[in-house]
């Protein structure tokens, strides 16, 4: 029988965490069923360029578009075209129509792209491009999105829309026993981008420096450089993190509650959690489902934050009870075996 071939178009290697997890992760599955070629957007180059805090290579995000044009006009052999969030970052909404004319194509989404348009600070992209991913939305065949506020907005041109939750691979996000650090460690995990959330944290953790004694630790933040308490700060790597992650006490996961936020994903509290480590999360978003009174914690203002670091550095036991039950729920609902039947059903239909 033969098999159907489609062409995955990731926005990232698999460097990036979106399409890491949101993508590559289904690869095995697909590679029984389908025959796949995936060709990502941006290179693993580009990605490590920026978790390394290098300048962006405009040669390379032009060759990213050519090699995507180039790909596309080769898509007429493939049955089907599985895309991440867009064609062409930045490119009127013409050119995905030009491409995907008669076409049969899924799209997913994990973060609210389309507020890099409608809401984009410089007026002429916002009028130009503010629609560009409505036409694109209207003519999939399907959608996944990973919470509620990204269903809400596209189920407003497509009805075909199905909740895929950004979740890990049980199998290696794992407690590891006896790694914890000698001093109370509190572990943030992100990209120079998103590391602008910590600031606020930064100056909470300071006004309780005279009452306890910890660490932050942060994996592919900026440099932090006002904290009056012991920091580690490391580069993000795929080998390392899990082991990283094993080393936080607790696992931090700030946000400020605007529209793009809202469409994040949670994906630092699942990795936290599937490692057994409690966390402490703004109530923005899906943060406010992942995170019940079992796992941890919603911190909503200044007081909120320091309370609950303050309840964890003092409660050994709760953090460790809290832990158990991080990793019960990841099991349970946003872990690989959880979710791969939803992501089995569409594409068997094919």
């Amino acid at each position: 029988m033969r098999k159907n071939k489609i062409l995955i178009l990731t926005r990232y290697g698999n460097l990036g965490a979106s399409s890491r997890v949101r993508m590559y992760q289904y690869l095995p599955f697909l590679e029984k069923e389908t025959n796949f070629t995936i060709s990502p957007f941006f290179s693993n180059t580009i990605i490590d360029d920026l978790y390394r805090h290098k300048k962006r290579n405009y040669f390379l995000i032009l060759l990213a578009y050519i090699k995507r044009m180039l790909i596309l006009f080769k898509s007429s052999s493939y049955d089907m075209i599985w895309i991440e969030k867009e064609l062409f970052p930045y490119l009127p909404g013409f050119f995905e129509s030009l491409f995907l004319s008669n076409k049969k194509y899924f799209l997913d989404y994990d973060d609210a792209i389309f507020h890099n348009y409608d809401m984009h600070p410089n007026v002429v992209i916002r009028t130009l491009l503010k629609n560009k991913l409505k036409l694109l939305i209207s003519n999939a065949n399907h959608i996944f999105v990973g919470n509620s506020y990204l269903y809400d907005y596209v189920v407003k041109w497509n009805s075909k829309v199905t909740y895929l939750f950004s979740v890990v691979d049980e199998k290696r996000y794992i407690p590891i026993p006896a790694i914890k650090n000698k001093i109370f460690t509190i572990g943030w995990i992100g990209s120079p981008s998103t590391s602008k959330y910590l600031d606020p944290i930064i100056n909470y953790l300071n006004e309780i420096t005279d009452h306890y004694e910890f660490c932050l630790t942060t994996i592919g933040a900026s440099t932090i450089y006002n904290a009056k308490f012991n920091i580690c700060q490391y580069n993000w790597t795929l080998e390392d993190e899990v082991i990283q992650i094993n080393s936080f006490d607790i696992g931090i996961m700030p946000l400020v509650n605007t529209p793009w936020e809202n469409g994040k994903c949670g994906f630092k509290l699942i990795q936290y959690m599937a490692c057994g480590v409690p966390v402490i999360a703004s109530p923005v978003g899906i943060n406010s489902q992942i995170v019940t009174n079992e796992v941890g914690f919603l911190a909503n203002c200044k007081e909120d934050w320091i309370k609950y670091i303050s309840v964890f550095i003092e409660n050994k036991i709760l953090r460790e009870e809290m832990g158990i039950k991080s990793r019960i729920r990841i099991e349970n609902d946003f872990s690989f075996n959880s979710n791969v039947n939803i992501f089995k059903n569409y594409f068997t239909k094919l």
